[in-house]
């Protein structure tokens, strides 16, 4: 059984308690006509990258239990084995955090329900939900979530405490706002440009241009309409079509044109608009990594120089990045552990030191600046990269031709004294 809530009753659901849910579950309207759903969002390779671009930041990074006081990590923790090895049976923890950012980027909410053991209480599962499936209301001052298998049609209450919910800016202060809602206009222009290219490619005829003739096509050819059975094409139309079947499409593109009765073609340049044409999806690519909030290289355009891209990558992390790392964390710590482990001041934390694994440079640095100020030892060091500590490793140093911290305000204040001998 997955969900220890009761089914909420007839009279419950049919009531007339205050209504949270979202406007649209796909996320965002455009117009009073024109929609487009996340699916449709995410088949513009701009809307992918940049998704794709936050789901692996925060799926990449380790997860665990963290005490504040101590500034250490809870080692053996009841929560460690799902915050870091298997949340569910179907998922791993980073397919599980990919689920849910994806969830939280493009529906504005992701859901995940905490299975506990009925025993102690404790989260032993953490199970994603469908965020279009689940429903908010706010009952006698008391916030209930509402969710519906979509397997079975089944409706269930479950406690607010049960559910893990992150959420995009909020309108209401309940449910999260899409992305893809505040960038409707910029979306659909985007996709609308994509359908252009693609009408290019598949109708465009090569030699592109006009076809002349003194003959008059007035009237009926002798070829059938295809679809308009018993009905014969126009002479004009018989012209266009099999000049499209000769050169129309990629495959055909620059066939030799033989003209015959009289035609004559005439070449048509590009005009201003086709040449704006990239410009204009350039511009939409930008506005997208602005909505998004993702450096414009991770969506491979732009002419940044590699210091300009790295620190718009730091610019990301402290950002947009940093700011969803704490809304989550701030969630699964209140829900996850318990009051009492909250006094102790645990913490779920996610580690952003594991965005330097990808430069052994940047790493080196950091590490070598960390030790020469005694805030590392090498066994940190040795801890941070998965290797086994060495004898002595724990001796943190500082200045003073880096002596041991401990010795830091002996050894200095000899070296005043002998200086003060000196000047005697």
């Amino acid at each position: 059984m997955i969900f220890k809530a009761a089914k909420p009753s007839a009279g419950a659901v049919a009531g007339s308690p205050q209504l949270l849910t979202l406007d649209n579950p796909a996320g965002w309207i455009l117009g009073e006509s024109a929609s487009v759903s996340a699916d449709a969002a995410q088949k513009i390779s701009a809307v992918y990258g940049a998704v794709q671009y936050i789901c692996d930041f925060i799926s990449a990074l380790p997860v665990y239990v963290f005490n504040r006081s101590t500034r250490t990590r809870v080692e053996g923790h009841r929560l460690s084995h799902v915050l870091s090895v298997r949340p569910n049976e179907a998922q791993t923890p980073s397919d599980f955090s990919r689920y849910m950012t994806r969830s939280l980027i493009l529906r504005g909410n992701a859901y995940a329900y905490n299975y506990r053991d009925p025993s102690s209480g404790y989260v032993v599962e953490r199970i994603p939900l469908y965020p279009d499936c689940v429903m908010l209301r706010k009952i006698d001052g008391k916030l209930l979530y509402y969710y519906t298998n979509p397997d079975n049609g089944e409706l269930f209450c479950l406690d607010p405490m049960d559910i893990t919910h992150y959420k995009m800016d909020s309108e209401n202060g309940y449910t999260g706002v899409s992305v893809l809602k505040y960038a409707a206009q910029t979306l659909k222009r985007a996709q609308e440009a994509d359908d252009y290219e693609t009408a290019v490619y598949r109708n465009n005829s090569r030699p592109s241009g006009i076809l002349q003739t003194d003959t008059d096509l007035g009237g009926e050819s002798k070829v059938a309409d295809p679809d308009k059975p018993g009905k014969m094409l126009s002479k004009k139309e018989n012209v266009r079509r099999a000049w499209e079947r000769a050169h129309g499409g990629g495959a055909n593109a620059m066939r030799v044109a033989v003209l015959d009765n009289g035609l004559k073609y005439q070449a048509i340049k590009l005009d201003a608009f086709d040449e704006s044409f990239v410009s204009a999806k350039d511009i939409s690519i930008a506005d997208i990594a602005r909505f998004f909030g993702v450096p414009l290289h991770a969506l491979m355009t732009g002419k940044q120089s590699f210091q300009s891209n790295e620190q718009n990558s730091l610019e990301f992390v402290q950002g947009r990045g940093l700011a969803l790392l704490r809304m989550m964390e701030e969630e699964d710590s209140y829900k996850l552990l318990l009051d009492s482990e909250l006094s102790k001041r645990y913490w779920i934390k996610r580690n952003l030191d594991g965005r330097l694994r990808g430069d052994t440079a940047a790493r080196a640095t950091f590490y070598r600046t960390m030790h020469d100020i005694g805030a590392y030892s090498v066994n940190d060091i040795l801890a941070l990269e998965d290797q086994p500590e060495v004898p002595g490793g724990d001796v943190r140093l500082a200045s003073l031709n880096y002596v041991p911290l401990d010795k830091f305000e002996e050894l200095s204040m000899a070296r005043n004294l002998n200086k003060e001998v000196e000047q005697q």
